[in-house]
């Protein structure tokens, strides 16, 4: 592998993924907002699928969702394991499995736009 067992397990970045009723009731709980509009929507993760006159390229798929990836996860990486990753290869690698996954099934996540505005009758 591109690391050692025990240093790639020293790398944990937990995620949490609240649904949107835990959101609603959060902000209204805290009272400082007031929701005007939340929507919920489902966002490919290749941006190219949507397109219908671009035929599939697995490839360019898996490519594009690494290299969104990669925006956010290269500082993480860098920054905790230095000198003893390389993001190059890694990423490569995860577009080409991410190409293989895209070939098999489509995929996609849930996005929430949310349009607050700010409750003047808060007490703080």
């Amino acid at each position: 592998g591109l690391l050692e067992k025990d240093n790639l397990y020293s790398f944990n970045m937990p995620v949490y993924f609240p649904c949107q009723q835990e959101v609603e009731s959060i902000i209204n709980h805290e009272g400082s907002f007031e929701i005007e509009k939340i929507v919920s929507f489902l966002v490919c993760w290749d941006a190219n699928e949507v397109i219908d006159e671009l035929p599939f390229d697995k490839n360019r798929s898996g490519k594009l969702v690494a290299d969104s990836f990669r925006a956010f996860m290269e500082p993480l990486l860098v920054s905790h394991f230095g000198k003893f990753i390389n993001c190059d290869v890694l990423f490569e690698r995860f577009a080409e499995k991410m190409a293989e996954h895209l070939a098999k099934e489509k995929s996609a996540y849930y996005m929430l736009s949310i349009s607050l505005k700010f409750e003047t009758t808060h007490n703080m």
